[in-house]
């Protein structure tokens, strides 16, 4: 078993240094998302993290593909939709195009986009932490693969789970 851990004071200022301080109180840390995502991730998979809260998720996916070509695309879900727009959304965006540090120092953008969807005005989790039984996969689907709904994509799905009181994080692929 492989244990990743870095100090959250660390994930807490890269958060601060895209969006600003005092957004987005205890993000997961890039360095351990990304190597989850290295772990259980190949070049074409899709990326799903149904806590997506500060857009880590999507952070080290955009890093991933930067760094070895891949083509990895990511869902991501934030329940609480001035996060997921605000916040999320907004940290994703910032660190595809790039952005200025609070000190001044230019961080390049990997380039890349994404569409921001709405899946419902109910939770898209029951009470139990399941899909809602109303949800069906066709209609997650029509979501992952906006774009080309006619083709499936190439690739696994791989879905990282978080236990946000502790931090435990675990990927699985399918």
């Amino acid at each position: 078993m492989r244990v990743f851990y870095e100090d959250g004071r660390a994930a807490t200022l890269e958060v601060e240094a895209i969006l600003g301080k005092g957004i987005f109180q205890f993000p997961k840390d890039i360095d351990v998302i990304g190597d989850i995502v290295n772990l259980v991730s190949e070049a074409d998979d899709i990326v799903f993290d149904s806590f997506a809260g500060s857009g880590t998720t999507g952070h080290a996916v955009l890093k991933a593909n930067a760094e070895d070509g891949g083509n990895r695309r990511f869902v991501l879900v934030e329940i609480d939709e001035a996060i997921a727009k605000d916040v999320t959304a907004e940290r994703v965006r910032r660190v595809a195009r790039g952005y200025l540090k609070p000190n001044g120092e230019k961080v390049e953008g990997p380039g890349g986009g994404f569409p921001f969807c709405r899946l419902s005005a109910e939770p898209l989790f029951d009470a139990s932490g399941a899909i809602r039984a109303d949800v069906r996969y066709a209609r997650l689907a029509e979501f992952v693969w906006s774009r080309k709904p006619q083709s499936r994509p190439q690739g696994r799905l791989v879905f990282l789970f978080a236990e946000s009181r502790r931090q435990v994080l675990c990927g699985f692929s399918m």
